[in-house]
């Protein structure tokens, strides 16, 4: 006769519940009717929580607190469900030996099985798990899957080793070592290997045996660890001022990832400075700071920065150039760099660790994460207002562990005072004069321009916004605004009257706000009036002297 081990729990309902006692040290009771549900006791208060066996490791999770409006058997119910939900998240068990028609299936038939049954996929996800596979795979791809056993995957990646190592023996660990550990990653993925196997062993080989190490940690950049370099960056951001200089910006604000920003589009504006978007790991929603709106585009059809990630770059390598490294030549500040600068402004300000990973969308341990991440918006945005501010005008804090003294002799004159920033400087970086100069957008309605260009001469208008003449007749064409005809002016100023082109209206898919891009601020609606007072005064005068000359 067979023994069965027994589950640990009792049978749990509202009366059961109600009567558990509280003791010192929080515990959990089990449900015997429903597997991997309990309810855990601490203090004074009782949670119904969930268990499941989840990527080689158990998920812990809280669906609700017990209480008189919320009572155990309704959180049961919630419980079931959620965890129908985690158990589908798994990975297929992709079977080695046959597939359902007969044929044996292959590492790229495991593939398209793999994308075919997630399809929470993006497209970008797929064509990497695609290009990284046939890349560095292409002899296994239309191979069984069963020849991939333990010892062939540890040949293969001692093969590719060896062949790193020839190719760069200078660095260790040599160029293309953390792309093939990818690979091995993917392959991981796509085959399911790390997934609950009852019917066979898995073929994966130890870690050690692989050598797959975690990156190594990257220091900011040593130019953004001093308030100069700090004021360097967002003053030449500012000087550039094109469309990748204000992505940069936006990262250097909100913290997000450099695919992320540039992905963002009208849908993921879900109220009045707050986005909703999904990350790596899950869904975010994250307030904007003052700063970080006045760099979106509100009325744009496509994406919000007008800039794709891959240019992100340009304008951090014009401010602070690019240095020698073993491995070639590396920017000195990427994108990514603005990503770990917008955290570590926030960990300097004594901001809270939990708030700052919901910030910038890192895992929130502990037992108690749905709790947390439920904090009220006005709370996370206090928290990136505070960074945006910090990072618009970085202040480094006086105190006397902030000064290095050379000569304690000559110290106590005042001379030979050094600041630690000035430790921090690295080679001669390009001036801010060479960059080009400031940009600003001007946001005019269409009634507003058309009002203007027939106001004052549009060589005019253009030399006060900072652009030339033809680009502004450029704009007001592209808008269907008339324009006053070759010697109008001439005959105004002549006395003649001469009346205006009527605004046609607005052509369908035009907005009425049109954009204009300058070096200088663009007048006033109180300029504006001024000179048609101006001119309407000259008017009058004008007819008053020509009365008195035909009296």
């Amino acid at each position: 006769m067979s023994r069965t081990k027994k589950r640990r729990g009792m049978r749990l309902d509202d009366y059961v519940v109600e009567r558990l006692p509280v003791k010192r040290n929080q515990y959990t009771v089990w449900d015997l009717t429903v597997q991997g549900c309990g309810v855990r006791v601490s203090g004074a208060t009782k949670s119904c929580v969930i268990c499941v066996w989840l990527g080689g490791k158990l998920k812990f999770e809280t669906v609700g607190r017990v209480s008189p409006d919320s009572s155990y058997e309704y959180l049961r119910e919630l419980a079931i469900k959620r965890i129908g939900e985690l158990k589908r998240e798994r990975l297929p068990r992709v079977p080695l030996r046959q597939l359902p028609n007969g044929n044996v299936e292959t590492l790229r038939q495991a593939l398209e099985n793999y994308i075919a049954a997630h399809p929470e996929l993006s497209e970008r996800t797929i064509e990497d798990y695609r290009e990284i596979l046939n890349r560095h795979l292409v002899l296994q791809m239309d191979q069984p899957i069963s020849l991939l056993v333990a010892t062939e995957v540890l040949r293969l990646n001692q093969e590719h080793l060896e062949t790193l190592s020839k190719a760069d023996p200078v660095n260790k660990p040599p160029i293309g070592f953390w792309a093939w550990q990818a690979v091995l990653r993917t392959l991981r993925t796509v085959v399911g290997w790390h997934a609950a196997q009852k019917d066979r062993a898995s073929p994966w080989p130890e870690r050690r045996a692989l050598r797959i190490k975690s990156a190594s940690e990257r220091e900011l950049p040593v130019e953004l660890q001093s308030v100069e370099g700090r004021r360097r960056l967002i003053e030449g951001l500012k000087a550039i001022d094109t469309p990748t200089a204000r992505a940069d910006r936006f990262i250097c604000y909100t913290g997000l990832r450099r695919r992320a920003a540039a992905s963002l589009t009208q849908i993921h504006v879900i109220a009045n400075g707050v986005l909703e978007f999904k990350s790596k790991t899950r869904t975010l929603r994250i307030p904007l700071s003052k700063q970080a709106m006045s760099l979106i585009d509100p009325q744009s059809q496509g994406s919000l920065l007008h800039v794709g990630d891959r240019r992100l770059r340009r304008p951090l390598i014009r401010i602070f150039g690019i240095r020698e490294t073993p491995r070639g030549k590396r920017a000195r500040v990427t994108p990514h760099d603005l990503r770990r600068y917008f955290k570590s402004v926030g960990t300097e300000l004594g901001i809270d660790p939990t708030i700052m990973n919901l910030l910038v969308g890192h895992t929130v341990k502990g037992v108690d994460k749905s709790y947390v991440a439920k904090l009220r918006l006005s709370v996370l945005r206090a928290a990136a207002q505070r960074i945006s501010d910090e990072i618009e005008n970085p202040q480094d804090p006086v105190s006397d562990d902030d000064v290095v003294v050379s000569n304690p002799g000559e110290a106590r004159d005042g001379a030979c005072v050094q600041s630690i920033g000035s430790y921090l400087k690295s080679d001669p970086l390009p001036s801010l004069e060479s960059l080009k100069p400031a940009r600003h957008a001007h946001y005019l309605k269409r009634g507003d321009l058309y009002e203007l260009v027939w106001t004052a001469p549009v060589s005019e208008i253009a030399a006060r916004i900072g652009i030339s003449d033809v680009g502004l007749a450029k704009a007001c064409r592209r808008a269907d605004i008339p324009l006053p005809s070759r010697g109008y002016w001439a005959r105004v100023s002549a006395g003649q009257p001469i009346g205006r082109d009527p605004l046609p209206p607005t052509p369908v898919g035009l907005s009425e706000v049109i954009r204009i891009t300058g070096t200088r601020t663009a007048p006033s609606n109180s300029k504006v009036a001024s000179i048609r007072d101006s001119q309407a005064t000259d008017r009058s005068d004008r007819d008053r002297q020509e009365e008195k000359a035909a009296a």
